[in-house]
């Protein structure tokens, strides 16, 4: 239940920024050096990004990788106030991030 938390609000955060941006999957992609359909499963959570993607992912947007990882913290922060608990967000292993 945690994974799939965390992968929504991941899935927020690229999907929020790409449109605020104005970009179509295609566009960042290229940007970011990704295939497009790798993109999709990431906006659709059918998969996690790795480290190295969420770098290529914040150079796509012209912001440093911590902004990506803070926004993904808020969020999740979001999350568990709206629920009621109080929690951190989960440790992950450092290649699903």
């Amino acid at each position: 239940r945690v994974r799939a938390q965390v992968r929504v609000v991941e899935v927020g955060v690229v999907h929020r920024r790409r449109t605020r941006a104005r970009l179509s999957q295609q566009q960042l992609a290229n940007r970011a050096g990704l295939e497009r359909s790798y993109l999709s499963l990431l906006e659709t959570g059918k998969r996690m990004p790795g480290v190295e993607i969420i770098f290529r992912l914040a150079a796509a947007f012209d912001v440093s990788p911590n902004t990506l990882f803070l926004e993904i913290e808020g969020k999740w922060r979001e999350i568990v106030s709206a629920s009621g608990k109080t929690s951190t967000p989960p440790k992950t292993r450092p290649e699903e991030l």
